[in-house]
């Protein structure tokens, strides 16, 4: 059962885990020492590709497509405010 969780930190890290904690229900709350568009994170670029981790194949696949089915639904949801190329 969900719970309250704080998350520290407001860039692209700590606000998706955010999302995700909210989305599954969870009361959160984010802390963090500046705001967007102040953050790090507001100007940064991300690469998405599988690596090598260790875990079972079949995890590994459940987990990359996971991330690739929730970034591209975050691009088309997002109104433009995030890309992918």
């Amino acid at each position: 059962m969900p719970g309250a969780a704080v998350v520290v930190g407001c860039g692209a890290v700590g606000l998706s885990t955010a999302l995700e904690l909210l989305e599954a229900g969870w009361d959160v709350h984010v802390v963090g020492e500046k705001l967007p568009p102040e953050t790090t994170s507001d100007g940064s670029g991300g690469y998405w590709r599988p690596v090598f981790m260790e875990m079972e194949e079949g995890m590994l696949k459940q987990v990359c497509q996971y991330s690739f089915d929730r970034m591209m639904r975050l691009h088309r949801e997002g109104g433009g405010a995030v890309g992918l190329r």
